[in-house]
């Protein structure tokens, strides 16, 4: 998935989750900071939101099923943060131990490589599901692995 692919799902959603949400045009404009004109224009498939818009809607809509699901992950924004920079070096708690949407590659030493089976990017944990690395450069991802494995 790349970013064009991005803009064009989640632009394609905006109408669903606001009809899901029980938000009107007005309340969709107001939260997302844009006019009635480019929210009609989204909705109707005749212009896609722009980034700020993405990040704005998916940020505040994380928890709506359609983006969970559009997005694949359980946490849309972090998929969003790895998008955007590439590469995401960070130890944190994780919230997805069950996420049935990454797959291990590579296991060892208590770490674990997964890819993320719809995205196509990768991350590493540990036993305790802690996340190190989250990234789409495979090469990039597999060095840390053998750093810290």
């Amino acid at each position: 998935m790349d970013f064009e692919s991005i803009q064009s799902l989640v632009s394609t959603r905006v109408r669903v989750v606001r009809a899901e949400q029980g938000i009107t045009q007005n309340e969709m404009c107001h939260i997302l900071g844009i006019s009635k004109k480019t929210l009609v224009e989204i909705e109707k498939g005749r212009k896609l939101a722009n980034w700020p818009t993405i990040v704005a809607f998916v940020s505040l809509f994380k928890d709506s099923p359609t983006i969970q699901y559009t997005l694949g992950d359980r946490n849309p924004v972090e998929c969003l943060q790895t998008y955007s920079r590439k590469t995401v070096l960070q130890k944190q708690s994780s919230y997805d131990t069950l996420d049935e949407h990454w797959k291990p590659i590579i296991e060892h030493a208590g770490y674990s490589l997964q890819k993320h089976y719809i995205h196509n990017h990768y991350r590493i944990v540990d036993r305790a599901f802690n996340v190190y690395i989250r990234s789409t450069d495979y090469k990039e991802t597999y060095e840390f692995f053998e750093k810290i494995s």
